[in-house]
């Protein structure tokens, strides 16, 4: 079975993971993190998302319901 590009991130952000969760990005996509900052293009979203893990010693996340188009 195979995972949605969400949680391929996040799977790879429980694991500090920073190129696997970037691999599911393309080079010109937004990101809107939970706390409301924001990243436009793959380098923006690979520093917020790095500073994230830099702040944290453990996480782990469980998607309980997703909307795919």
């Amino acid at each position: 079975m195979s995972t949605s590009p969400l949680e391929q991130v996040l799977q790879a952000i429980d694991e500090f993971d920073l190129d696997r969760a970037m691999a599911p990005f393309a080079p010109d996509a937004s990101f809107l993190a939970v706390d409301g900052r924001r990243a436009e293009g793959i380098q923006a979203i690979r520093e917020l998302i790095g500073s994230f893990l830099a702040t944290l010693r453990s996480t782990s996340h469980r998607v309980t319901a997703q909307w795919q188009v």
